[in-house]
């Protein structure tokens, strides 16, 4: 069987977690002393037994990197940079072919997410983000 690999999306500005991702990424931010919402993220990828995950980055990414490295608690990251702010999916969008590590499934399914959202931006619907 083919190892199943991970993608978190940890690009965004936290815009309405303000101030507190003013200096910290969002999935920085502790859900209790010395443990992030990103922890908690890759520790339940751990337990599904996913050893790769790939973190799209930009604002802050700097401090995700310092924090995970190459490798966290047995589970290789790997990372994807943002040179600038691309919007919701838009890092995801601009990587995907990078990405091979999705099954055809995923990809399906990313795509139908993506035509989705499509629609609801053309019958303007879409909700800020």
């Amino acid at each position: 069987m083919k190892e199943v690999k991970a993608l978190i999306l940890c690009g965004g500005f936290g815009k309405r977690l303000r101030p507190l991702t003013e200096t910290t990424p969002k999935p920085l931010l502790e859900i209790r002393s010395d443990f992030t919402i990103l922890d908690k993220q890759i520790l339940e990828l751990q337990k599904a037994d996913i050893k790769t995950v790939f973190l799209l980055i930009g604002y802050l990414g700097e401090k995700i990197k310092q924090r995970y490295g190459d490798n966290w608690k047995g589970v290789q990251i790997n990372y994807c940079e943002e040179d600038k702010p691309l919007g919701t999916l838009g890092g995801l969008r601009r990587d995907f072919n990078r990405l091979i590590v999705m099954s055809l499934s995923v990809m399906v399914i990313l795509f139908l997410i993506l035509m989705f959202l499509h629609l609801l931006k053309r019958l303007n619907f879409l909700p800020v983000f």
